[in-house]
């Protein structure tokens, strides 16, 4: 692979923002603390009311110029550590648009028709989670961006009990949705609620509480293919790269546990499987938190994956069948995950250096599930270079190991 061939690739950087949001029906409203939660009979919720926490729209933002958040979730090396990852969620920041949503909408969208329950899909028993995963999600959307979404409400029972977490109780239940800046109007009524949530934000994955304590993936609008881990309680927000090989049919209907297994998860048994399961029994709603990484894929990673659709889950390769194609093409990066030039990248102070020490923490088997060896040898020694023009231009200092991660 030449210098200029990849330089011409897109870093893939955590943040499609994917809200795997595992807030349905029965977690949206606070559950009754009845003594401790381990006590709690497995499976079992007792909705409560709920208020969304006040937050202001925000009246000047502009979906046609507001840049991206340039998330940088790697640290410095040697050291690598095997966490959950999470960090607080800001009630006010639940979905974070910028200038590529549009773009992302027109593929989403395009996808989700074309590929069917291969991309959008609710299991039985999951569709009043998805009908108020939906509900929230527009509510807050239409008042976070009154520009971009715009809500139409019924009263059907005279207001009782015909709210949400936002407007309160007597506030109609919302029956429209608009996209405003491509005229597009979901209706509740008639459209497919994860596939209008899935549509009108990040793509989302439901996961609902057994009887056994197992969370399930339940249902779920996964348009844009990747290597995320629906890391979901009540309410977590994943700010993460979905490249990769993370397809919803390999997924639905499985345990967290085995949704990690399958993926490979570096160690998932040893370090992770009990502090999730763990974690997501006690989070509690009005603790949202939200993960970042990255992945140096492109959207569905084509030269690394092969076909999407004759992709082999248990080995994260093309099935055996179809090795003898023998050469794939990459696909147009345009989905809405975020992508960065790693040229531009090497221009911020002190991400260079960051970056290749972040890169050379990776264990083997990091480095495995990212394709290491496909960049690598090219693109170390050019962070390097570029970390030591810093160094001798004064724009940064050669100790300084200042952590801003996410940024």
């Amino acid at each position: 692979m030449s210098s200029g061939t990849f330089l011409d690739m897109l870093f893939v950087l955590g943040s499609l923002a994917v809200a795997f949001a595992a807030w349905y029906y029965f977690k949206c409203k606070k559950t009754q603390q009845q003594g401790s939660e381990n006590e709690r009979p497995l499976g079992e919720w007792i909705p409560q009311d709920f208020e969304y926490p006040p937050f202001e729209p925000l009246l000047d933002f502009d979906i046609h110029t507001t840049s991206p958040i340039r998330y940088r979730p790697f640290r410095w090396g040697p050291k690598y550590n095997v966490t959950m990852g999470i960090r607080p969620m800001s009630w006010e920041s639940w979905i974070e648009l910028d200038n590529t949503y549009l773009e992302t909408y027109k593929i989403k969208k395009r996808r989700a028709f074309e590929r069917g329950s291969k991309a959008v899909c609710t299991l039985p028993g999951a569709e009043k989670a998805a009908l108020e995963v939906c509900t929230e999600l527009t509510s807050y959307l239409a008042k976070r961006y009154p520009q971009v979404f715009r809500v139409t409400r019924v009263h059907d029972n005279g207001g009782l009990g015909e709210g949400d977490s936002i407007v309160g109780k007597g506030g109609g239940r919302i029956k429209t949705v608009e996209v405003i800046p491509v005229g597009d109007i979901w209706d509740l009524d008639k459209d497919d609620p994860m596939l209008v949530a899935g549509l009108l934000s990040e793509d989302l994955g439901i996961m609902i509480e057994g009887s056994d304590g197992q969370y399930y993936l339940r249902a779920g609008s996964i348009c844009v293919p990747g290597e995320g881990i629906p890391n979901s309680s009540w309410f977590v927000k994943l700010i993460y790269s979905y490249a990769g090989f993370w397809r919803l049919e390999d997924k639905i209907g499985l345990p967290l546990k085995q949704i990690h297994l399958k993926g490979g998860v570096y160690q998932y048994r040893e370090k992770l499987e009990l502090s999730l399961d763990r974690f997501f029994r006690k989070l509690p709603l009005e603790k949202p938190v939200l993960r970042n990484n990255i992945d140096p894929d492109l959207a569905w990673a084509t030269i690394h994956h092969g076909d999407e659709d004759k992709f082999d889950q248990s080995t994260h390769t093309p099935r055996p069948e179809y090795l003898q194609d023998g050469h794939w093409q990459p696909p147009n990066p345009t989905t809405e995950t975020y992508f960065h030039p790693i040229t531009e990248m090497m221009e911020e102070p002190g991400v260079p250096g960051r970056l290749a020490a972040a890169i050379r923490s990776w264990p083997e088997p990091i480095g495995e599930a990212k394709a290491k060896d496909l960049f690598a040898e090219t693109l170390l020694p050019l962070l390097d270079e570029q970390h030591q023009k810093q160094i001798i231009s004064g724009i940064i200092k050669e100790d300084d190991r200042a952590d801003y991660y996410p940024y």
